[in-house]
């Protein structure tokens, strides 16, 4: 391919004000669609898991409530450690694997979603094309020497 050449034109635009640094920021690097289908997905697979391992693994029996924290404890802590329940069921390990594969994949969205928020500034171009250019009758520079 053939690489390609700058003009050396450059527009000077003001930058728009944003509010993306708000207490509620982290929130918004996924549609409320994609929070809503990522926390079905937790509860979808914390129940697939006590199914596969209740009956093998006393870590998933005994009073409901416990059953409920466990379940829980062990989808939710995948996001912020590595495994640690021990999985004793063939069938357990490869829901296991498949979940911690989605975990990396929805942290890794997430994280370069809210980067990008929280450090891209937004332009504001006022000029939108040469014609709005010329009728704007606006200053227009050029560096001595360059043309």
């Amino acid at each position: 391919t053939q690489p390609y050449i700058e003009s050396g034109i450059a527009v000077l635009v003001p930058v728009k004000s944003d509010n993306s640094a708000n207490e509620w920021a982290f929130l918004r690097p996924f549609t409320p669609a994609m929070w809503c289908t990522t926390g079905a997905f937790f509860a979808f697979t914390g129940i697939v898991l006590w199914v596969l391992e209740h009956k093998k693994n006393p870590d998933f029996q005994g009073r409901p409530t416990k059953q409920i924290v466990t379940i829980l404890w062990s989808i939710f802590s995948t996001l912020f450690f590595s495994q640690r329940e021990d999985i004793r069921s063939i069938l357990g390990r490869f829901v296991t694997i498949i979940w911690l594969f989605v975990v990396l994949i929805i942290t890794s969205s997430y994280t370069a979603n809210l980067t990008s928020i929280l450090t891209v500034q937004k332009l504001s171009p006022t000029i939108q094309g040469i014609d709005a250019l010329q009728r704007s009758k606006g200053s227009i520079g050029y560096q001595e020497g360059s043309f």
